[in-house]
């Protein structure tokens, strides 16, 4: 099984994901970190693909290429932005391991309050959280996915 936790900074997802690894027991836990910025997008599909083809184990992946998809149209961090029809290509191999989505979401205030409070001031302006709370929301909420998505909210 893979679980794909998705959802904007400061929304619960690594304690989630640590929850999720101690349940289960044997898992391998994968944090999207800043190489995966760097990378170009055939890079990125590529590292997706082999992480999905070489794990054996139940797969906990902390962000994934959704990130990349929404950050790097919100944030414009990108040279070249993410194409939709790569998550989706990313999607489908997922599925072939029994893959879903959970949606780590909180109101855009919880996430601004929470996100400082650890120190983290990228996102002091409330409207970057807004933007970044939306296009989560539209791709998760109205664009059509081929595997489940569960929303998780605390």
């Amino acid at each position: 099984m893979v679980y794909l936790i998705e959802g904007p900074d400061g929304a619960g997802k690594t304690s989630l994901a640590s929850q999720l690894i101690n349940i289960l027991g044997t898992s391998t836990y994968v944090h999207r970190t800043n190489k995966t910025d760097a990378m170009s997008n055939n890079e990125l599909l590529n590292y997706y693909a082999e992480l999905l083809r070489s794990s054996t184990k139940d797969l906990v992946v902390d962000r994934c290429w959704v990130s990349t998809y929404i950050y790097g149209r919100v944030l414009k961090n990108r040279d070249e932005p993410f194409p939709l029809e790569m998550v989706y290509e990313l999607e489908q191999m997922s599925r072939r391991r029994g893959a879903m989505y959970i949606f780590a979401t909180a109101p855009t205030q919880t996430l601004v309050k929470r996100c400082l409070a650890r120190g983290d001031n990228l996102f002091e302006d409330p409207a970057i959280f807004g933007a970044i709370s939306t296009m989560y929301n539209w791709f998760f909420n109205e664009c059509p996915h081929q595997i489940p998505v569960l929303r998780w909210q605390v």
